[in-house]
């Protein structure tokens, strides 16, 4: 199994990647423009959960993702 998230485009909301996006779905396999969607969200993230000035609160869909991203975040304290 592929360690760390895999994008889903019909997923993706954000505007800013509209072209981006429908370049992802015509790529197969996934090549470049995957991983550069991939980056950006990835960068979109980091900000977002970052920035907060009084907390934050994060929402996960599904059981893996939470358990994925608490084992980033364990590794991330010093």
């Amino acid at each position: 199994m592929r360690e760390g998230w895999i994008v889903q485009p019909e997923h993706v909301r954000e505007s800013a990647v509209l072209k981006l996006k429908a370049e992802v779905k015509k790529e197969k396999p996934p090549g470049p423009k995957t991983r550069q969607l991939e980056r950006h969200l990835a960068r979109t993230y980091r900000i977002l959960l970052s920035r907060a000035i009084r907390g934050v609160y994060v929402w996960f869909e599904d059981q893996e993702t939470r358990e994925y991203v608490e084992s980033k975040l364990r590794r991330a304290q010093p």
